[in-house]
């Protein structure tokens, strides 16, 4: 099977070195058939605004001709999980093919993440990442669900009635149970595509927590890899470009 290997980039907050490091993990991918794609958000509705931006990032990196790297650009309507979507829209049609996605502070540490979450993958809809140990595998994470601390401390309103998620780091896939997914729920997130970004509600809300949870509601069963096992959340001051 193919790989297909996405960033989410928000230009002009996010740092662009991250995604050097992010074509260097992916370069070094054991995998004969793989692309590396940058999702970049932008605040402009000028398309030809973000492209400009999206082409002068990679030619700063010196990453313009790289002949397997590939870019898609959006008004940043809703961040992570908006370009989730949007990537798989533009692989829908590439049959036997893993996704994995990556919000661009999120790294792997090491190369057994990939062989892990193919080896989850048959049972589940998704794998994700999160911070609280398994009990039973330490592989995964514990699944989390909603209580009135985690909800006051990050202002959430909830989006369902039962709430279940991962954390946000992370999503992997194939193309055949994304469109499973989105043949259940329709597109990803649920926000307004005109009003731009709001890292609460968007992010949070309708993204890690919204997104996840929409496939619980539905039956579509999920897990995620242990962050500590196999990667990092590079938590360092970002810098404008």
């Amino acid at each position: 099977m193919d790989l297909h290997y996405g960033i989410c980039f928000y230009a002009g907050k996010n740092k662009v070195s991250n995604i050097q490091k992010h074509y260097e993990i992916f370069q070094n991918i054991q995998q004969e058939n793989k692309n590396f794609y940058i999702i970049f958000m932008v605040d402009s509705k000028d398309p030809d605004e973000r492209i400009k931006f999206s082409r002068n990032t990679l030619k700063s990196l010196d990453l313009l001709k790289k002949t397997n790297i590939h870019f898609l650009h959006d008004f940043n309507w809703g961040g992570t999980i908006a370009g989730l979507h949007l990537l798989f829209q533009h692989l829908k049609n590439q049959q036997n093919s893993y996704i994995a996605f990556f919000e661009e502070d999120f790294q792997a540490t090491n190369p057994e993440w990939f062989e892990t979450a193919k080896k989850y993958i048959p049972d589940y809809f998704m794998i994700g990442e999160g911070n609280i140990p398994s009990i039973d595998n330490p592989d995964l994470c514990q699944i989390k669900v909603s209580d009135s601390r985690y909800m006051i401390k990050y202002k959430m309103h909830k989006t369902y009635q039962n709430e279940a998620w991962t954390d946000g780091g992370f999503y992997f896939s194939t193309t055949e149970k994304f469109q499973k997914i989105y043949d259940t729920i329709g597109i990803f997130h649920k926000g307004d595509q005109n009003t731009k970004y709001n890292h609460d509600y968007d992010g949070i809300d309708l993204g890690e927590v919204g997104f996840p949870s929409a496939l619980f509601n539905n039956k579509l069963k999920f897990t995620g890899l242990f962050r500590y096992k196999f990667f990092k959340h590079d938590e360092g001051k970002k810098k404008k470009t």
